[in-house]
């Protein structure tokens, strides 16, 4: 088991062992520790105008490191050099270009997709605790679209290939299991089991290109579902 659901808090941060035992009594610490964070949960008081403090003045993220920078713009220049040769050729099927390895995460989307739920153990185990099914409501709604912040990522995470599973621990106990369960289109599925049965989260998640001469469409379909102990 690996870790994952990061909180981004040096406070809960885990320290490298490799001794079993201390490590498991230093995760079920943590656990504890979030969890009582997810009980005293409390909401922030920024508005619809608030914005993050490191975001671009025209939206998205800016990239600052400059060896970075040269890499993708780079690697821009050699997709758009195949791009245009298989235009070139009467081939508009894009979606079949190999993108630069150089401008590739050393992580496959596996091990990205459950690093960017971050949010899940502050989020679901308050909902877990609330009954309110309202406020249950917009928790699972926030959770669903917290993953946009710690997700941006500038490099493209690797494909995995069909079969390959992925398990890891939350910081707040949860089991997360992950398998991509095809290869095209691209399809995971993923199931986290939370801490003492509170929640499950469940569901699978894809991607599609469709070219055409001047644009490209990209759709992402899935489905998942959060089911709560007392329902």
């Amino acid at each position: 088991m690996v870790e994952s659901f990061q909180l981004r808090n040096e406070d809960t941060a885990l320290p490298i062992c490799e001794d079993e035992a201390i490590k498991e009594k230093l995760r079920q610490e943590r656990a504890l520790v979030i969890l009582d964070l997810a009980k005293n949960f409390k909401y922030c008081d920024f508005n619809d105008e608030h914005r993050c403090k490191n975001a671009s003045y025209y939206g998205g993220f800016q990239i600052l490191d400059g060896a970075l920078q040269s890499k993708l713009r780079s690697g821009g220049t050699e997709l758009f050099k195949k791009v245009g040769a298989n235009i070139w050729k009467g081939n508009f099927n894009i979606s079949k270009i190999s993108f630069p390895m150089k401008c590739t995460a050393p992580l496959s989307i596996l091990e990205i997709m459950p690093e960017s739920q971050s949010c899940s153990p502050l989020l679901l185990n308050y909902a877990a605790s609330i009954s309110d099914p309202i406020e249950r409501l917009r928790l699972v709604m926030a959770n669903s679209v917290a993953f946009f912040y710690p997700s941006k990522i500038s490099e493209k995470p690797l494909n995995p290939i069909l079969g390959e599973t992925y398990q890891a621990f939350g910081q707040d106990g949860s089991g997360v299991f992950m398998e991509q369960t095809s290869h095209h289109p691209p399809t995971t599925h993923i199931y986290v089991d939370g801490p003492n049965k509170s929640y499950t989260f469940h569901g699978w998640s894809s991607y599609a290109v469709t070219p055409s001469p001047n644009s490209i469409v990209l759709s992402a379909p899935g489905w998942k579902e959060v089911r709560f102990r007392d329902g």
